[in-house]
């Protein structure tokens, strides 16, 4: 992306997904304030992304499968109307900034495939749009937060090879409209809860390759919609 891109303050979409484009994204790109949807996905892109904060007005944020690097900015959390954040596939560091707490819009998070650590922040549970995470292939850590069990629209959750230790909340029992958990490849211990078999839109369950002890519970009989354990 040239400089010049910069002096386009009246754009309100820019996508230029699945090209062969390269370089760093220009610092300029702060200067589109009207900017509602950035999609640089799937290119060759280098770089920080520490412009994201001034684009207020973001609500769609497109920045997979490319090399950008550096941490998630605290101004990310300036971004109070995204509603769809992909930064999957790059390399992002550092650990999960406590502004996303600001995100309440925010539907779909993912960003898997990096090397993130830390951990999830609780406050995750305050972001009540959700429908779909993905922090999978990462090196997150620290116990999975029990506020996740409040996102009533929660219908796929990825933590998957992650270093993720302590048990399954039972409060996951409560995602009525969840249809995939992935969590396997990491260090979960504990039991996997009773309660766990009240999910009844459940069609993925996936535990394999942590530290879990006892049994399967037998609610999971309940689970008439469950595809693969």
């Amino acid at each position: 992306l040239p400089e010049s891109v910069g002096n386009l303050d009246k754009i309100e979409q820019l996508r230029v997904p699945s090209n062969h484009l390269k370089g760093e994204v220009p610092r300029v790109i702060a200067n589109l304030t009207e900017l509602r949807y950035l999609d640089l996905a799937d290119n060759w892109f280098l770089g920080d992304i520490s412009w994201v904060g001034a684009l207020t007005k973001l609500r769609k944020l497109s920045l997979n499968s490319n090399q950008l690097s550096g941490s998630l900015p605290e101004s990310i959390g300036n971004c109070v109307h995204l509603t769809w954040m992909y930064l999957s596939e790059n390399k992002f560091t550092g650990s999960l900034p406590n502004s996303i707490v600001n995100l309440k819009s925010l539907e779909y998070f993912n960003i898997a495939s990096n090397t993130l650590e830390g951990p999830i922040p609780p406050i995750i549970g305050e972001l009540d749009e959700l429908q779909y995470i993905n922090f999978s292939d990462n090196v997150l850590s620290g116990t999975l937060p029990e506020s996740i069990g409040l996102l009533p629209g929660l219908y796929r959750m990825y933590l998957n090879d992650n270093r993720f230790d302590g048990s399954i909340p039972e409060s996951y029992s409560k995602l009525n409209k969840l249809v995939a958990f992935r969590a396997e490849n990491n260090k979960l211990n504990g039991t996997i809860p009773e309660k766990i078999g009240r999910m009844s839109s459940l069609k993925e369950f996936n535990v394999q390759g942590n530290n879990l002890t006892g049994s399967i519970p037998v609610s999971f009989g309940d689970m008439a919609k469950l595809e693969k354990l």
